[in-house]
């Protein structure tokens, strides 16, 4: 009775570990940039005083950097995915607001070792008769302060919409990767 219960036990374990799987454990190719992100879009000062006022100059778009921003739009905190695109390239990213600003969703050129991306009129893939830019994106790890004060990724970039009927040159586009906290989940 003994040989047939160690028998029993050496088959029995033999099945079992003969049909675990070993996964591997992988990402896209675009990792490091991608994410669900609360962010805000917001317009220059300058560029409103200049355009619905003739006050001041218009701003270099060379120097976009140091703009004063503000949210004249007042649309608040919006979503914006970040996340790779069907060639699982890690030069491609795909941006897209999700329906929640402008209804925009564009392919931009990213170097995921430097955290950056960019695209130059390209076309929206939402709709016809818009052409999209950005320049400046990156994405800066634990740079940002969440609301419930923990540390997260922080992501900006600048957006340019040819379809923009005041004719802002660039809107900033910033905010944070989402951490799943409901404490976080602004709007």
């Amino acid at each position: 009775m003994k040989k047939i219960i160690l028998i029993a036990t050496i088959i029995t374990t033999l099945l079992t570990t003969s049909c675990k799987q070993e996964y591997e454990n992988w990402y896209s190719s675009g990792y490091e940039l991608s994410g669900e992100w609360k962010v805000t879009t917001q317009q220059s000062v300058e560029e409103y005083l200049y355009i619905f006022y003739d006050e001041g100059a218009m701003p270099n778009p060379a120097n976009v950097e140091n703009w004063e921003w503000e949210d004249l739009y007042g649309n608040g905190v919006t979503d914006v995915l970040t996340y790779n695109s069907a060639a699982n390239t890690p030069t491609e990213l795909i941006i897209d607001d999700n329906h929640t600003f402008w209804d925009y969703k564009i392919k931009a050129k990213a170097n995921i070792d430097a955290r950056t991306f960019d695209v130059s009129n390209t076309p929206n893939l939402i709709y016809d008769g818009c052409n999209i830019s950005i320049i400046g994106g990156k994405v800066l790890k634990d740079a940002a302060t969440t609301p419930s004060g923990n540390p997260a990724d922080s992501i900006v970039f600048y957006i340019k919409f040819s379809d923009d009927e005041y004719g802002f040159t660039y809107m900033k586009v910033s905010g944070f990767r989402k951490t799943g906290f409901l404490e976080d989940e602004i709007h």
